[in-house]
């Protein structure tokens, strides 16, 4: 029997943070359920994403809205078997994003970097240096 950890994150707006992962990790959007989509949802909540599922590269993350902000407590690891994919990715997040440590090479062994996005959350690139 296998155990999956997935992230549930709150935003503000998730379908347009969601929107900008996907194009960050080229993934895409595979389920929305909107307010209205529930039984005695109410009015003010009609419009609000009450789930939502974004997938790339075989993780998947849970969002919604809400009044939550991502803080200093939590950080995504996205740990890369491929190098040039983790760049990719690195490099789409901090066009909107804030550089907190730059991609580079580490002591322990890996490239290693951390990206602020634009909706507060962190996220760590790590990619380990293959051992000759």
């Amino acid at each position: 029997m296998g155990q999956f950890i997935i992230p549930y994150l709150a935003f503000k707006d998730s379908l347009k943070t969601a929107e900008y992962y996907k194009k960050v990790f080229n993934g895409k959007i595979e389920y929305i359920m909107k307010g209205k989509d529930m039984p005695n949802c109410p009015e003010k909540d009609l419009d609000k994403v009450m789930h939502l599922e974004l997938v790339f590269n075989n993780n998947v993350i849970y969002m919604s809205d809400g009044d939550a902000r991502p803080t200093d407590q939590a950080m995504l690891l996205l740990n890369y078997e491929h190098l040039d994919i983790m760049k990719e990715a690195y490099n789409n997040m901090k066009i909107e994003g804030k550089i907190v440590r730059e991609l580079a090479e580490t002591f322990w062994g890996a490239i290693y970097g951390v990206v602020e996005d634009p909706y507060g959350m962190k996220w760590e690139f790590h990619y380990t240096i293959p051992k000759n």
